[in-house]
């Protein structure tokens, strides 16, 4: 039976056996099979084997007590057995044949929610042969379909399968259960970003969540970065985990991971909703772009917009190929916005740090601002790394050795996807010189530093004579003011200098010049949260990119 057919069956072909979770529900008949002290990820691998010669259709899940019940009957609308309520942390779990080529590791790939719709959000109909066939156009949307499918529905007397962008989270007033007059099923879409199989990574960060208790885990003790890997992997421990988000408590060193999506924007009831714990709140996004970000790409404030005339807009139903146009525009691109009653993104020049003035409020709209630090995935390279490394004497590189390369040649930083062809590989190199004498009274100390970038030709066979490195001395005057960092270029360029991790609030942006300063004002006692967060006992790494169109 293949991707058309329906539960209980052996998947075949291109297909796999993922499973459909009902809270709160379990059959009437007694299990065949039960094993105790074990997790769901074991559980579900017990009946996809037919884990000592107990033929499983389906199966329950005891958070609690941990234990598994093995069922070879499934349960209504599938099989003649008989669903019921339950109290307790009981789920129940029916196979289904899905397309594998877009299920993410996850011991189930969508919550069944029985008899139910949401109303009004349809994005796409497609007619379908049966349930796999639909959940399998779910998975898959992002590309065959070009819109996000977080949810879908399902009608079994027509073959109607409904898209939807939303969930019944988002709009939980136009969410109907106990549906009478129709053979229907609401489903949930587990893995909504949670792995990329087509584009790019990247992450969005928000002040707008809330995190519940059902789909989460709380990891002690491990950095930010550590945390990012874990979500970004899917596996805590030896343990399949669907991660669409997380929250870091830098205070506490306390990593919160979610399956469950915890954007609040757009809302009408967020105000009452109350963060999980306090901390930075990160989202996982799959965009079509090569382009990837050293930290997050974009920064989400719910209901508002820009009033400045867009430099580009068009129309979409996808928020994911607004923002990744957004990021293959470079400098041009500050800010994107989505409006969801029209299905229009608009893009740009101007963003609420460069004109606070524009930035109001805006119904049924998120703003996006681009905090991205962009590296451009360039691919085919191939000079060794010896000659890619060898650009000046105590000159460091931060090209990935052939080793701890990630399904990548190299990496390169870039601002949009005309400087693949002629990209810069960043190198750095901080060596401190004399003090001059001819400083003004109130600077304390001055250092230089010389940093040079080399501009690759990336054309096909490195056909093209590569450019002379480029140039530039970094200098920084210690003011009673605060820390003032300048950058001389050689040549005009642009691009923009900033705090590594603060660039939404401290950045200076310059186009077609040969230098430019950012200052770092001392820390106040009466400004808890400085744009510019200046500590005066630690070390900051300054960085600067540039992009080499104009040189």
């Amino acid at each position: 039976m293949g991707v058309h057919g329906l539960l209980g069956a052996i998947c075949e072909g291109e297909n796999v056996t993922t499973y459909l979770r009902s809270e709160g529900t379990r059959l009437m008949e007694f299990a065949i099979h039960s094993i105790k002290n074990v997790t769901l990820n074991m559980c579900a691998n017990a009946c996809s084997t037919n884990t000592e010669g107990h033929e499983c259709s389906s199966f329950e899940y005891d958070a609690r007590s941990q234990e598994c019940s093995i069922h070879a009957e499934d349960g209504q609308p599938f099989g003649a057995s008989v669903l019921t309520k339950t109290s307790g942390p009981v789920a129940f779990f029916q196979q289904v044949c899905v397309r594998g080529d877009a299920l993410c590791s996850t011991p189930y790939g969508f919550e069944r929610y029985p008899q139910s719709l949401l109303i009004g959000h349809a994005m796409k109909v497609v007619l379908t042969e049966g349930l796999s066939e639909c959940l399998s156009r779910c998975l898959a949307a992002p590309t065959s379909l070009h819109t996000q499918c977080r949810s879908a529905m399902f009608f079994y007397e027509t073959g109607e399968c409904i898209i939807n962008r939303e969930r019944r989270s988002d709009w939980p007033e136009l969410f109907i259960d106990g549906v009478q007059d129709q053979l229907v099923d609401y489903f949930e879409n587990n893995c909504q970003d949670v792995h990329c199989f087509n584009g790019q990574l990247h992450w969005i960060r928000t002040e707008e969540y809330f995190i519940n208790h059902d789909k989460d885990v709380t990891i002690e003790s491990m950095s930010l970065e550590e945390c990012k890997a874990v979500c970004e992997e899917n596996l805590v421990g030896t343990e399949k985990f669907p991660c669409r988000a997380f929250v870091y408590n830098a205070a506490k060193k306390e990593c919160h991971l979610t399956a469950d999506a915890g954007y609040t924007g757009r809302r009408g009831s967020s105000f009452n909703l109350k963060p999980i714990s306090s901390g930075e709140y990160f989202e996982k996004y799959c965009l079509q772009v090569p382009i990837a970000c050293l930290e997050a790409s974009y920064e989400q404030v719910p209901d508002r917009t820009m009033t400045s005339k867009p430099y580009k807009e068009f129309s979409s139903t996808s928020v994911h190929n607004c923002l990744a146009i957004c990021l293959q525009d470079g400098v041009q691109c500050a800010a994107a916005v989505f409006n969801y009653e029209k299905d229009r993104c608009s893009l740009s020049e101007t963003s609420q740090f460069s004109h606070p003035e524009l930035f109001v409020k805006a119904e049924n709209m998120d703003y996006f601002d681009k905090i991205c630090d962009p590296v451009v995935l360039a691919k085919h390279r191939t000079e060794s790394s010896a000659e890619r490394d060898a650009v000046a004497d105590g000159v460091a590189s931060l090209s990935l050795e052939p080793n701890e390369q990630h399904n990548v040649d190299d990496r390169v930083t870039s601002l949009s996807l005309a400087d693949v062809e002629e990209v810069s590989k960043a190198v750095e190199s901080v060596t401190s010189s004399s003090p001059s004498h001819d400083f003004k009274s109130n600077v304390v100390e001055r250092k230089e530093a010389l940093t040079e970038g080399t501009v690759i030709d990336d054309t096909a066979d490195f056909l093209k004579e590569q450019k002379s490195p480029v140039k530039a001395r970094l200098t920084t005057e210690c003011l009673t003011s605060g820390v003032t960092v300048k950058v001389e270029f050689a040549s005009k360029t642009s691009g923009a200098i900033y705090i590594k991790e603060k660039f939404a609030t401290c950045h200076t942006e310059f186009t077609n010049a040969t230098q430019v300063e950012l200052h770092i004002p001392f820390p106040r006692s009466d400004e808890p949260d400085p744009r510019c967060p200046g500590i005066e006992i630690v070390g900051f790494s300054i960085s600067a990119y540039a992009d080499f169109t104009y040189m």
